[in-house]
């Protein structure tokens, strides 16, 4: 079909007609409202047809939405997800289909082999079949149905722009550029520039946003234990949240951050008074502790200011006048793992160990080093080994396990990579040092990816985790070079987690509630000899929050209705059947017994089914308010660790004139947009 475009000049005396050639709407894969954008002018008709031969724009694959420029819009007919990509190029549309429907891939490259087939068989003949049915047709468009401007509301706009600046962390004042005004009103088609928002609307949009980020507040000064308490307490008052309502305040393993908890929370001073293990006669007594385990390196070490050595004792007293009081503790169980890959590891003392550690690591250091700060190096490598190598980093061990797993798997290529770039290579021994490295600090990495989740993850998964890392690693034999690092890893696992693989102690009550309640784990990750305690301990618990429920509905009631009436003297209609020597107490007895074995009943029921989805807990309301009590805090402060990422890219050189109420808005709103 032949279509004209039909543009004046601005003194509206020329007008002038461009004749273009567009396949006809029937076409498969293409829509109506391709064809009439304006857009596809700059298209050749050869570009266009070679999109409507392609198998995957044929309808049945992808569906075209519109061709602009170079670009290429389509549906997936599978999922109905818009893909963005270039007339040239399929490589998204077919990144998407193999990522997101693999299962038919098969088919796809079934469909393209007869569309191949097809093609070269009469590739000549219908091409000129449709250049015959294009040059018959011909027709006239009116610019108002070339262009019909959106019609948006100004709240639109508003919302639009304000997530872009949101998104990409720009500045506020970004909205008022010429150039973003320019763009704003070329896409909407508005001329009235009242209806684009300026700094202070996006202010205000600002502090009407909600998010799940409570704030990120500056500490000034030295981060001291003090100055730590205080600002957790500055947040908790904002928000009006007492300690009541926190189940744990979970932070790395940092001795400023575990002195402030043993100084100010309560949960201190339960642990002074707590039993030293639990056992069958003590449940309800033993405490919901969790263990402040803190890096041993400076586990004893207290950082004070030098200033406060020299005040006045009084002075310092005055400093606590705020009643400084915080709630129970966890330490992050990831940071606690990664200590273990860092800190311990280093303190391994087996001389052949280091020797062949030290050579194998200064080795690879090298490499790191060369491809990371020459681009020339980098290419050399790229073009032996065909993908680029991760380079780690020092805040991240999961980082230098990654990178040296890339360098195992490329050990082939990579004999060639060294030589080219004159470093030395590897020894067959090292090699082997490196694959018996990466399979026993495997399982490590797997624990610290799964802890250091934020979606769908919960602290019942701790203790299945640490249990099942120690039992992979006593599994991991037949290792010539890194036997040491083995036993030292599991030595570490079990000082610094001494609460997961000693379930007697009064720390480890929360961990085991959590684990079994959870329905993917209940009993199965508990140790024989701790089966019979678990178990106990975990009824014991659904009779402690069904006799909670009980007393709050039935303070809930009005006191003074006449039901309530009616109930203390319906004992009078019973009163002859007593006189005659009926003993009412043990029917009160019973029934009350009845109703506590209710919570045990449904916890062992609960127990035997084999259901691992958390869907299982509705069927089971008191162990579902067991999983809500125990399984709320994350096991890891990772989610923290990304808020800080966020705010480096927020608080960049350019924008260092942001007040810290600003600062802190953008990036709740930045970690919100994020979920």
């Amino acid at each position: 079909m032949r279509r004209f475009l039909v543009t004046s000049s601005e003194n509206n005396k020329k007008c002038i007609k461009e004749a273009i050639d567009i396949p006809s709407p029937a076409s498969p894969g293409l829509n109506e409202s391709m064809v009439h954008n304006p857009s596809t002018s700059s298209n050749s008709a050869q570009e266009i047809d070679k999109i409507t031969n392609n198998y995957l724009f044929d309808g049945t694959i992808y569906k075209v939405i519109s061709i602009i420029d170079n670009k290429l819009t389509a549906d997936c007919q599978s999922c109905n997800k818009t893909i963005h990509g270039q007339i040239n190029s399929t490589g998204n549309f077919l990144k998407h289909f193999k990522n997101k429907h693999s299962s038919v891939l098969s088919t796809l490259q079934a469909k393209k082999n007869e569309k191949k087939k097809l093609s070269n068989a009469s590739l000549s003949e219908k091409g000129e079949s449709t250049l015959a049915n294009f040059s018959n047709k011909q027709l006239k468009l009116p610019y108002s149905q070339i262009f019909q401007p959106k019609q948006i509301s100004k709240q639109t706009i508003v919302n639009l722009v304000f997530d872009y600046i949101i998104d990409e962390m720009r500045p506020l004042v970004t909205c008022e550029k010429v150039a973003f005004k320019n763009l704003i009103m070329g896409l909407t088609g508005i001329t009235d520039a009242s209806y684009l928002p300026d700094s202070k609307v996006m202010k205000r949009e600002l502090k009407s946003r909600c998010s799940y980020v409570l704030g990120c507040r500056r500490v000034k000064g030295s981060h001291t234990y003090l100055n730590i308490a205080k600002g957790i307490i500055e947040i908790l008052k904002t928000f009006n949240i007492k300690n009541s309502k926190i189940t744990h305040c979970v932070t790395d393993n940092a001795s400023n951050f575990g002195k402030a908890f043993r100084t100010f929370s309560m949960q201190s001073q339960k642990q002074n008074v707590a039993p030293t293990t639990i056992s069958l006669e003590n449940f309800n007594e033993s405490s919901s502790d969790i263990g402040s385990e803190v890096d041993d390196t400076n586990s004893n070490v207290d950082v004070v200011e030098l200033s406060n050595i020299f005040l006045d004792s009084n002075e310092l007293v005055n400093e606590y006048d705020d009643d400084i009081s915080l709630p129970e503790h966890l330490t992050c169980a990831a940071h606690t793992l990664s200590l273990i890959a860092t800190s311990d590891i280093s303190k391994i003392s087996d001389i052949s160990y280091k020797k062949i550690s030290k050579s194998v690591f200064e080795k690879l250091q090298s490499f790191w080093n060369i491809i990371s700060r020459s681009s020339v190096a980098s290419d050399k490598i790229y073009d032996i080994c065909n993908c680029k190598f991760p380079v780690p980093i020092l805040t991240r061990w999961n980082s230098m396990f990654n990178a040296v797993k890339k360098i195992l798997a490329n050990k082939e290529k990579l004999l060639c990579g060294f030589d080219e770039l004159k470093i030395n290579k590897l020894k067959i021994i090292e090699w082997k040092f490196l694959e018996e490295y990466c399979l026993v600090m495997e399982p490590l990495a797997l624990a610290l990816d799964k802890l250091q989740g934020e979606k769908s993850i919960f602290l019942g998964y701790v203790a299945p985790t640490i249990i099942a890392l120690r039992l992979r690693l006593i599994q991991a034999s037949h290792l010539t070079h890194c036997r040491p690092l083995s036993l030292l890893v599991i030595k570490s696992l079990e000082k610094r987690f001494d609460y997961i693989y000693k379930l007697e102690t009064p720390p480890s009550k929360t961990f085991i509630l959590a684990s079994i309640s959870h329905p993917n784990f209940k009993l199965n990750w508990v140790p024989v000899r701790y089966k019979k305690l678990c178990k106990q301990l975990f009824l014991s618990e659904c009779d402690k929050i069904n006799a909670v429920e009980k007393i709050t509905e039935n303070a809930s009631e009005d006191e003074h209705d006449g039901a309530s009436d009616n109930e203390f003297y319906n004992i009078l209609n019973g009163a002859d059947d007593d006189f005659e020597g009926c003993n009412s107490g043990d029917t009160v007895g019973e029934n009350r017994r009845e109703k506590n074995n209710l919570a045990s009943v449904q916890a062992l029921s609960y127990l035997d089914c084999k259901n691992k989805e958390l869907s299982l807990l509705d069927n089971f309301p008191i162990v579902k308010q067991v999983f809500l009590k125990y399984n709320t805090s994350l096991p890891s402060s990772a989610p923290v660790e990304r808020l800080f990422s966020s705010g480096s890219q927020i608080l960049t050189p350019r924008r260092n004139r942001l007040s810290d109420t600003v600062f802190e808005m953008l990036l709740c709103c930045r970690c919100n947009q994020n979920k």
